[in-house]
């Protein structure tokens, strides 16, 4: 009888070890660590929400500049510098101009500080601001582009629906690759990579400001590139349900050391626990047993 006990307590043991060595392994493997997304688009339509941090001074040639409601424009040539926590949206379909909208996320405040390149006092711009550039002019054949630096949230194209409207801006194309992050340290491995496709729109659960460029050049619409941190990214594609992108359990467990170290750990233990088990059934029975 005590032999009898004495095997179904270390029968529990070995079960709820190994359980318990199952349900570290599935959460360690199944837990999604921050990724970084690199994307690279071509897009007619992106939206910059500033960081705090934003000090990126843009320069434009030949602009036209509208101030508040204003609807008469007026040339600029300078620098654009957009203040933080302001929504910035850039527009161009085809080889056409591109518009730049600049609203404050707060009703009174600044939105931009524009100087203009012939040395004169910088100006203050209160709650909106649009701007429209032409096509950049190169010399002698060579292409000019206009390079503007981005930090903050970034939104690329815009989402389908039933309505577009008579010029809907869409994003066109593009690639997403995946940086995955070990769980310990800070070590990166190549995670994967997705295809984007016309109407694609991207929902990203940052958790840090994107930083990025977006270029306009003698190239059709807008390119878009930028990296950011963030616990996963999502899909939406008209007419589908479309689907969420982050590192595989499989590709993190191939690349990640951490990881790795758990697996064989546990391995060792499983390997323990049934051996274990193996000799607790070939122990000799006692004298009383034996009788019965």
């Amino acid at each position: 009888m005590t032999r009898r006990l004495a095997q179904r307590s270390r029968l529990a043991l070995r079960i709820g070890i190994g359980s318990l060595i199952i349900i570290i392994l599935t959460a360690v493997s199944l837990y999604r660590v921050p990724t970084t997304f690199s994307i690279n688009v071509v897009t007619q339509l992106a939206e910059l929400t500033t960081a705090a941090d934003h000090r990126f001074p843009w320069y434009f040639d030949n602009a036209t500049v509208y101030l508040g409601d204003d609807r008469t424009g007026r040339p600029f040539s300078g620098t654009l510098l957009v203040r933080p926590e302001t929504r910035v949206t850039f527009q161009r379909i085809g080889s056409g101009p591109l518009r730049l909208r600049c609203q404050s996320l707060r009703k009174g405040s600044a939105v931009a500080r524009l100087a203009d390149a012939g040395g004169s006092r910088p100006m203050l711009i209160e709650d909106r601001l649009v701007l429209v550039v032409g096509q950049p002019a190169g010399q002698n054949g060579s292409e000019h582009l206009i390079v503007l630096p981005m930090s903050g949230r970034v939104v690329v194209g815009a989402e389908v629906v039933e309505d577009m409207g008579s010029e809907p801006t869409l994003l066109l194309g593009g690639e997403v690759t995946l940086l995955g992050h070990t769980l310990l340290g800070e070590r990166r491995y190549d995670a994967g990579k997705a295809t984007l496709e016309l109407g694609d729109y991207l929902r990203l659960d940052q958790l840090g400001d994107a930083r990025g460029l977006l270029i306009f050049g003698r190239e059709p619409n807008l390119r878009v590139s930028f990296r950011v941190i963030a616990k996963g990214l999502r899909i939406s594609r008209f007419g589908s349900l479309g689907y969420e992108v982050y590192a595989s359990p499989l590709n993190r467990i191939k690349n990640d050391h951490t990881i790795q170290a758990i697996w064989a750990a546990s391995l060792l233990v499983f390997a323990w626990i049934t051996k274990w088990g193996a000799m607790a059934k070939d122990e000799p029975k006692g004298k009383g047993e034996e009788s019965k």
